[in-house]
C-alpha cells in the first residue's frame, strides 16, 4: 500500500463495504491484511470523517474578541490540510 492513489481507493471502499475481513494485493507479490491490520485500516478510513466534523467550529480558543474570526479561519484551514493530507498520505 505504498501507492497513494491505492491507499485512497482502499479506504474509500472499507468506508463502503463495513465487513471486509481480509483484503489481498497483488502486484510484484501479494500481501494479505486481515485481523489487527484489517482494523487498523478501518480506523484509518474513518480519520477522515472524524476529522470532517471539525471544520466548522463555534468555538475559539485564546482569541481576543476581534481576532476570534482569523483563529477560526486559521482553524477551518489546518483541518482541512489534514483531512486533505490524510487522503493521500495518512501517516504524513
Amino acid at each position: 500500500m505504498n501507492d497513494q492513489n491505492c491507499r485512497k481507493q482502499i479506504l474509500s471502499a472499507l468506508l463502503r463495504e463495513p465487513l471486509v475481513e481480509r483484503i489481498v494485493l497483488s502486484h510484484l507479490y501479494e500481501r494479505d491484511y486481515e485481523g489487527k491490520e484489517i482494523k487498523a485500516l478501518y480506523e484509518l478510513a474513518h480519520l477522515q470523517e472524524t476529522l470532517s466534523n471539525y471544520i466548522n467550529p463555534n468555538l475559539s480558543f485564546n482569541c481576543h474578541q476581534a481576532a476570534t474570526d482569523k483563529c477560526c479561519s486559521d482553524r477551518i484551514k489546518m483541518i482541512k490540510t489534514i483531512i486533505a493530507t490524510s487522503k493521500n498520505d495518512l501517516f504524513r
